[in-house]
């Protein structure tokens, strides 16, 4: 018995070292032999704080549109007020010699045209999106996105109608008259009437007892000593106050003005060596209430057709308040069309 038990000792031992090692196979094929990866690992870069560019869209356009020809002043004048009005819209202005149909209607919100007609009625019709104002151009129609100022032009007869009342509301006993071109025939005969709206048959009441308003007309194209003589025709009936019609060349004639001392009555504003005898001015303003008109139709005004405005400028130490505002009052009436200015006295 004693020498079995070395033997059992010996066996035990040797299934207890078997043991040992399979538990220690087991362990190193559950784990790496090494800590060490092979394996790669790429990090994408960080997205980037700077956001990529992205175009802006331009603000849309309000278009001067001026043709060879027109009239440089009207262009200036357009300039100044369109200019001032995109910038307090947010829109841009561009003054342009034609427009092309192919224009982008988004970039193109208004057109304002002067003469002489580049086709405006075409255009308005192939770029039906844009609204177009056409000012001063004759027989132009309205149509959904075409509106007009002055199609029938600039209204001579309102013109001659007011001067003459204007005449005779400053002159004493009425001693006025009319300068003019055989053209202006028009102008003649509005102010006798406008004369005669104010003062009847205007019979002085101190001699000499001349029958006013009187009139002289010479040939378009005659020589300034033409006029002298014909302004000399009035004086001689003590014409005190005359209108000259817009066929007579205040230039040629200002020399003439100044040395017979008479007031008179223009279609321009004259210089300042004149102002002494300027009673007034009455002359087409195609551009009065322009930019009001301009922000109505783009907020969504329906077009419109209006005649051509009348502007009058006076010489305050010629016309006091109360006769300016008698002025003013037929001129309002005369561009509602509530006065006859052609018909019998």
């Amino acid at each position: 018995m004693s020498s079995r038990l070395p033997k059992q000792r010996s066996l035990n031992f040797r299934i207890f070292l078997i043991t040992i090692t399979l538990l220690l196979s087991a362990c190193q094929s559950s784990y790496p032999a090494s800590v060490t990866s092979t394996s790669t690992v790429t990090l994408s870069s960080p997205p980037s704080l700077t956001p990529s560019p992205t175009s802006t869209p331009l603000p849309p356009l309000i278009i001067l549109l001026a043709s060879e020809g027109a009239d440089p002043a009207w262009v200036e004048t357009l300039q100044g007020q369109m200019d001032e009005l995109a910038q307090a819209e947010g829109l841009r202005f561009q003054t342009k010699n034609n427009l092309e149909v192919s224009e982008p209607e988004s970039q193109v919100r208004l057109v304002l045209v002067l003469p002489p007609d580049p086709g405006v009625a075409e255009l308005a019709s192939t770029i039906s999106q844009t609204i177009f104002l056409a000012i001063g151009i004759p027989d132009v129609i309205t149509t959904r996105n075409l509106s007009v100022i002055g199609a029938e032009g600039a209204h001579a007869d309102w013109q001659g109608f007011l001067a003459g009342f204007l005449a005779a509301l400053v002159t004493q006993d009425w001693r006025v008259g009319v300068m003019g071109t055989t053209d202006d025939q028009t102008f003649r005969q509005a102010f006798i009437n406008g004369v005669r709206y104010f003062c009847g048959k205007c019979r002085p009441v101190h001699p000499p007892y001349h029958e006013y308003p009187r009139f002289v007309e010479l040939p378009p194209g005659s020589t300034s000593e033409n006029w002298g003589t014909a302004l000399d025709l009035l004086l001689q009936k003590s014409v005190q106050t005359v209108y000259l019609t817009p066929g007579v060349s205040l230039e040629e004639l200002s020399p003439y003005l100044v040395s017979r001392e008479i007031n008179f009555i223009s279609n321009t504003v004259p210089p300042e060596n004149l102002h002494t005898q300027w009673i007034a001015s009455v002359f087409p303003d195609p551009f009065q209430n322009i930019p009001e008109l301009v922000l109505e139709l783009l907020h969504g005004k329906e077009s419109f057709d209006l005649p051509m405005q009348l502007a009058l400028e006076t010489n305050p130490n010629q016309v006091s308040p109360g006769r300016q505002r008698l002025a003013e009052a037929v001129l309002t009436e005369l561009q509602a069309g509530h006065i006859d200015t052609l018909g019998p006295p």
